[in-house]
């Protein structure tokens, strides 16, 4: 259902980005916030866009054909016209160079690539509020130039709203990390113990309880996991986390996230291969992060193979770029939830022969950490045929 509300009922967005997949998701999810959308692809067209149309507010992209973004955001700033129209200029997560030179350009706010839905949302409504205020403000001042008092005091409460909108994601972070070290004292002494009785340390268990102790234990680690996925995708989002990039041997980094899953896979016979090809034996990235992403693969390949299934994980150099599949016999994925599977918090429905829950993080936090190596990831899947995830890394990064 279309989200309109008081800001988005009849705002115009101008979106200036050369990749058209990047266009056509953002129109999408401002289309469904009940916006009008319009597009260019350079800065001279991005130009006349804004003067033709006239926009509420601009999306910019900072690598642009002919005019780069900060140049456009300059021109439009510059501008001799009654109204000032609001930028937010998408940035990589940790580009803070960029992020410093927008605000030179005069832009208003910032997004991190890859674009999240909801934050796009928030942001556009949070701008077009103050846009509008200012806007309101303004008038009055021009009806009554004699009222200072109350424009100043009306001033002040902008100023105020837009220092709060600053800080909201700051303050956001903070309550995530203080809850998750609250959570995990206690967390760490239910596992504690559970471990104990699971080792009969504190005596013997009959049958039900040592059952019942093992379901303790492992919804346990469960939460755990959660806990720190949360963490993690709140660092992701406000660039508290950095690459450390090295030169390494991919196939010991596959064979090491393997060995977790060596068990699993004895006890439901199923078939794992490994195949990396002599061209990227060794590549450059972070290598712990890299772990991070096989491991959130691996992890689902596992858990929706069935019995008797296979897993494999292949590493070759395509188009310049180090590809690494990860395959299962798994049940699949439709093809319309391909993309979703992406998204936070997102589950594959009905998963059939799925074990485990999951907890709808680990596709998503492997995007953002593919992303910010310079690479992508995508899901190739039917219902049915089983799953391949492919991620590509460049071949040498500097």
């Amino acid at each position: 259902m279309t989200n309109v509300t008081a800001e988005s009922a009849g705002a115009r967005i101008l979106i200036i980005e050369d990749d058209p997949a990047a266009v056509e998701l953002m129109r999408a999810q401002l289309h469904g916030e009940g916006y009008s959308v319009d597009s260019a692809s350079d800065g001279d067209q991005a130009l006349e866009r804004v003067r033709e149309t006239e926009p509420d507010l601009v999306l910019l992209d900072i690598m642009l054909p002919k005019k780069n973004g900060f140049e456009v955001c300059r021109q439009i700033k510059g501008r001799k016209a009654k109204r000032s129209i609001p930028v937010i200029m998408v940035t990589a997560l940790n580009d803070m160079e960029s992020r410093a030179k927008g605000i030179a350009a005069g832009a208003d706010d910032f997004l991190s690539r890859p674009v999240d839905a909801s934050e796009l949302a928030a942001r556009v409504r949070s701008l077009l509020r103050i846009s509008r205020l200012h806007e309101e403000l303004a008038e009055e001042s021009r009806a009554a130039r004699e009222s200072g008092e109350k424009l100043e005091m009306q001033q002040k409460a902008l100023r105020a709203m837009s220092t709060q909108l600053m800080q909201a994601s700051h303050l956001k972070y903070e309550f995530i990390v203080n809850m998750s070290h609250a959570l995990r004292t206690p967390l760490n002494v239910i596992i504690g113990f559970s471990e104990m009785l699971q080792d009969r340390l504190v005596g013997e268990l009959n049958e039900k309880q040592s059952k019942y102790v093992g379901n303790i234990r492992e919804s346990g680690g469960e939460l755990q996991q959660l806990i720190a996925n949360v963490v993690d995708i709140f660092k992701l989002d406000t660039g508290k986390i950095s690459l450390e990039t090295t030169e390494f041997a991919l196939k010991d980094s596959i064979d090491s996230v393997l060995a977790a899953y060596e068990s699993t896979a004895h006890d439901r016979r199923i078939k794992v291969a490994v195949e990396v090809a002599p061209e990227v034996a060794r590549i450059s990235a972070d290598p712990q992060k890299l772990s991070t992403i096989l491991d959130n693969l691996l992890s689902n390949a596992f858990r929706f193979t069935p019995s008797g299934g296979s897993v494999s994980v292949t590493a070759e150099e395509r188009e310049g770029k180090v590809w690494i599949c990860v395959a299962d016999s798994g049940v699949g994925i439709s093809r319309q939830d391909c993309e979703k599977v992406f998204s936070e918090f997102f589950r594959v429905p009905d998963p059939g022969l799925a074990t485990g829950a999951g907890s709808g993080l680990g596709l998503a936090i492997s995007r953002k950490l593919v992303l910010m190596h310079g690479g992508d990831i995508w899901t190739e899947s039917e219902k049915g045929a089983g799953a391949r995830f492919i991620f590509t890394l460049p071949l040498n990064r500097n």
